[in-house]
């Protein structure tokens, strides 16, 4: 539902197709009534197929949704807004969560600023009341403050996110779906800069309050001596520990996402995708006939493989990892589905031309593979994978099974039962993360036809770039007119599988590495902030006989006080939170031990930087400038 759709045609189906009522190849879209709910529509759809095998005079078949398989075999309506958005919806909402930690972050970050800011400026409130000024203009003060400091980074921060926006599409411009409509809108805006003017004004305000005239002497006492005592650190310690508790969430869940990525750059789809180049072909209308369109491939096959570094070649309908299900409805020999009809709803159904299972590098594990004594004057045949093989015959040997696939496709087979001669090993057709459904593969080597497209593949010993041109000009001498689509090698492919987990990662560890970041800023900066009032203290303390590596660890110890606190809280916002996105997830749980303490020491080691610079500041302090100092 992009902005690429620019010509609409009248469908026409080839009447072989118009027959075919196993396969689905068309979607439905209708407007509900006025006053009508999708509730009721489903109750009258289901009412309507209720006899649907007595309406069209066959029990064969029944209509079932695409890509959706239904367990009774119906029709069941489905939100257009779903459809469009399926599983993307959990990402979105992951992000969105992302995005509002680093918001709080940022905030915590922008609280401290303006309390440290404050706090320094406390004595000199106190001094203008005493002299005084009245509270409303100091309060107008701070608010002008916070709100001028908060327009100025809410005007950087929209020019670096549309900046973002920018280079996002850029560098993933097949991964982001709709991307003209991904833009800075104005409820964004105004919710991250009403947050953050809320947050910069809320805290001046309570900083602000600490001058009250109640505390006076107080603070020009305190003020004299130059030490605010540990309790005024109270608020932003808590700051810094709930910057640290957020961090510890998104580097976890990033530290999922990522090791759910590499679990599937290594899981086995099924085949082998080493030097291994692909690309599509349609023909044109002047081989509408099967058998021209058959000849016309197999020419290209076999031009292809006698390419100087082909080991292979082959031709198939339907190209893994990224195929959206055919879901049919075939009968089988002697079966009967836990329903009591007599075929079963199959998954997919893949038509290949030349040496499918060798190039593809897909083992048969019983029976045999397709062989060129497989005529078109011998019986038809089929192999099945694993799945369908355990589903239907529960165990027992399939080979020699019957089943027949649907009649007329592209003329292939004209409702003829097919003898099951092997049994290949699963291939996850749909997406790598998927298990592989049930499938089974018709030669068309041996009916004489073909569809009017079809994938190309093409084992080589050669980088599969280096044919690129070669493909292209083979091409060309079949047909002029038929031009080659998506060339590119295997590798391409199953990357494009992961592109949504793997972006998914990215964007979670780019917003992650910035809490990390931020947190560290802040246990930085309130440790620093800390070693500058107690500048005096810390003087006193090194001129009685302290030692500076005491010094040292003591501070050490308050930084690090600090980030454990936020992680144990961390940790246990975060055993909450994974488990929303345990769906995203592939191969690893939600409270993973390894990732979990991969975190704890990535924290604590950039807590143990953050804390160790402001205190090695504070014990490299010179005691006599110190005291003379203050």
């Amino acid at each position: 539902m992009d902005n690429h759709t620019q010509v609409w045609l009248p469908l026409w189906l080839h009447p072989n197709m118009a027959r075919q009522r196993e396969a689905h190849v068309l979607y439905v879209i209708a407007r509900l009534k006025d006053g009508v709910i999708a509730e009721v529509a489903q109750t009258e759809l289901s009412a309507f197929l209720e006899n649907w095998g007595d309406r069209v005079g066959t029990t064969d078949h029944v209509p079932t949704n695409r890509p959706l398989r239904s367990v009774d075999h119906t029709l069941q309506l489905r939100a257009l807004q779903d459809a469009i958005v399926g599983n993307a919806s959990r990402p979105i909402w992951v992000l969105q969560a992302a995005v509002g930690f680093v918001l709080l972050i940022v905030c915590a970050n922008l609280a401290n600023l303006v309390m440290a800011r404050a706090g320094s400026r406390r004595r000199e409130f106190v001094l203008r009341i005493a002299l005084g000024a009245s509270r409303g203009r100091l309060l107008r003060q701070s608010v002008t403050e916070g709100a001028v400091m908060s327009v100025a980074g809410g005007i950087l921060g929209l020019w670096l996110a549309s900046a973002g926006v920018r280079a996002l599409i850029r560098a993933y411009p097949t991964s982001i779906p709709r991307p003209s409509e991904l833009t800075i809108n104005l409820p964004v805006l105004l919710v991250a800069l009403g947050l953050s003017t809320g947050t910069a004004l809320l805290f001046g305000f309570v900083a602000l309050g600490r001058g009250r005239t109640s505390s006076m002497a107080a603070a020009l006492k305190e003020g004299a001596r130059g030490s605010s005592g540990a309790g005024r650190h109270y608020a932003r310690r808590g700051l810094v520990i709930a910057q640290v508790a957020f961090a510890v969430m998104l580097v976890i869940g990033t530290g999922l996402l990522v090791q759910t990525v590499y679990n599937l750059t290594r899981i086995d789809a099924g085949f082998d995708r080493s030097r291994l180049a692909t690309f599509s072909m349609t023909l044109p209308m002047a081989n509408s006939e099967p058998e021209a369109r058959a000849q016309a491939y197999q020419r290209v096959l076999d031009r292809l493989r006698s390419l100087p570094g082909v080991l292979g070649t082959a031709a198939m309908s339907g190209l893994p990892p990224n195929r959206t299900p055919d879901v049919i409805a075939t009968p089988i020999e002697n079966y009967t589905s836990d329903d009591g009809r007599p075929f079963a709803i199959i998954d997919y159904y893949q038509f290949v031309m030349g040496d499918y299972f060798g190039t593809m590098g897909i083992p048969i594990v019983a029976g045999r593979g397709f062989e060129r004594t497989d005529t078109a004057s011998r019986g038809k045949v089929a192999i099945v994978n694993e799945t369908l093989a355990k589903r239907i015959w529960k165990g027992q040997n399939p080979i020699g099974r019957r089943l027949r696939p649907p009649g007329g496709s592209f003329g292939a087979s004209d409702d003829v039962w097919h003898t099951v001669i092997g049994v290949a090993k699963d291939v996850r057709q749909r997406g790598v993360e998927r298990p592989a459904g049930t499938e089974f593969y018709v030669s068309l080597d041996q009916h004489g036809v073909a569809p009017p497209s079809m994938n190309v593949v093409i084992r080589t010993t050669l980088p599969p770039a280096a044919l690129s041109g070669t493909i292209q000009q083979v091409v060309r001498e079949v047909d002029a007119a038929v031009p080659v689509v998506r060339l590119r090698d295997m590798d391409s492919v199953f990357a494009e599988s992961i592109r949504r987990p793997r972006l998914l990662a990215q964007l979670l560890g780019a917003f992650a590495g910035l809490g990390l970041l931020l947190a560290a800023i802040g246990t930085y900066g309130v440790l620093s902030y800390m070693v500058t009032e107690r500048r005096r203290e810390i003087g006193i303390r090194l001129a009685l006989g302290a030692t500076r590596s005491h010094v040292l660890t003591q501070i050490m110890k308050q930084g690090l006080q600090v980030t454990a606190l936020g992680v144990t809280i961390g940790l246990a916002g975060a055993l909450a939170v994974t488990r929303l996105i345990a769906s995203l997830l592939f191969g690893v749980q939600p409270t993973d031990i390894v990732t979990i303490a991969f975190v704890i020491a990535t924290i604590t080691a950039v807590a143990v930087v953050a804390s160790w610079l402001p205190a090695w500041r504070a014990s490299r302090l010179d005691p006599n400038v110190a005291l003379r100092d203050e």
